[in-house]
């Protein structure tokens, strides 16, 4: 049994930390993609504003190293399990909508609920309600092929696979709205993944900070030009705001991989405690990033609005975030990792058995 990297574990911790952040935001004050998107956050003071856009990029590039973590320890494996990513999903499917019924507020389920509850009890992998896991299970079955594509041919001929997939992602994915690019991006990243593991690349720690603090702060000052100037229904001002989200996804790799060949220079021991922590991620954003209680949890239970409003807002939103990471780690070592999965270790050590 492979040894987990400690530094590299507390770079999921990190990734995490920055997902949980962005979606803050997101869903909390800005509601993309709602009817009244982008207005409170209008309506917000200066300093607010410009600290909810520097947290804005830890969405798009917490998920980019996920996939880039994957692809770096996946490269030059012969074979990938799905176990755990079905098992685990379909155990948060009935989680996350035992936690929808227990909070509802007791309003008439729509056609709209009963189909989000149906997709996480029956197709929690491919359904699309967890975009991330989705595009997580696509890059797993193409996985043996893309490493077989990396490691048989030049780096040529790998550099145009990665501008395929980038153009793809960043610019007909992003600004025409795609559907499906999370698929686009999660193989983008696989392949980042495992052509640092193949080249051995090496970074200095100072690069590496330059190119995750620099791309940062331009995605970060793209996301205030397009809210700062977004209004619904405006086709300059959409529009404005697609070449900002096509821009942000430019740098996006740069900042991933720079952070990624950050934690990777730091040689660490092996801590149990952090590798602890790091294995409740996967379960963390199952729970938080629900269809079905996403907007619940958001704007009744950490009151983002609120709190956006308060002269302590940045104190708020970093206890918020920090507290939330917390329970759910505690809730997924104690309902998958101390509960479910000995159970399941056990009922499948009797059917084998059998």
């Amino acid at each position: 049994m492979s040894v987990r990297k400690s530094n590299i574990e507390f770079l999921r911790i990190v990734a995490m930390l920055m997902i949980l952040a962005h979606h803050y935001f997101m869903h909390g004050i800005i509601h993309f993609s709602q009817p009244d998107a982008y207005i409170i956050w209008q309506m917000g003071v200066p300093f607010n504003k410009v600290i909810s856009t520097l947290a804005m990029p830890g969405g798009k590039v917490g998920v980019a190293v996920f996939y880039i973590i994957s692809g770096y320890f996946l490269y030059q494996k012969n074979r990938v399990s799905l176990k755990k990513l079905f098992s685990t999903s379909f155990f948060y499917g009935f989680i996350t909508v035992a936690l929808f019924i227990l909070f509802r507020d007791g309003n008439a389920l729509t056609i709209d609920m009963i189909k989000k509850i149906g997709k996480s009890i029956f197709l929690p992998v491919t359904g699309g309600g967890w975009a991330f896991v989705t595009g997580y299970f696509i890059m797993l079955l193409a996985s043996q092929w893309m490493n077989r594509h990396i490691s048989d041919n030049q780096t040529r001929s790998t550099a145009v696979l990665l501008a395929v997939l980038y153009f793809a992602w960043c610019i007909i994915g992003e600004f025409f709205n795609v559907p499906y690019d999370y698929i686009q991006r999660a193989l983008l990243f696989y392949s980042l993944g495992a052509l640092i593991k193949k080249e051995q690349l090496n970074i200095s720690k100072a690069n590496a900070v330059l190119m995750f603090v620099i791309p940062w702060l331009l995605f970060s000052g793209f996301e205030f030009i397009g809210a700062s100037n977004y209004i619904t229904g405006d086709v300059k001002a959409e529009v404005l705001l697609k070449l900002c989200t096509a821009a942000q996804s430019i740098v996006t790799p740069i900042i991933a991989v720079g952070m990624f060949c950050l934690f990777l220079s730091f040689d660490s021991p092996n801590n149990q405690f952090i590798n602890t922590v790091a294995s409740a991620t996967f379960g963390i954003y199952l729970m938080h990033d629900s269809d079905l209680i996403r907007s619940f949890l958001w704007t009744n239970i950490c009151k983002a609005e609120q709190q956006f409003s308060s002269q302590f807002f940045v104190l708020e939103a970093i206890i918020t975030v920090l507290i939330l990471f917390l329970l759910l780690c505690l809730l997924d070592y104690i309902l998958r990792q101390r509960i479910y999965q000995p159970i399941m270790d056990k009922v499948t050590k009797k059917i084998l058995n059998h």
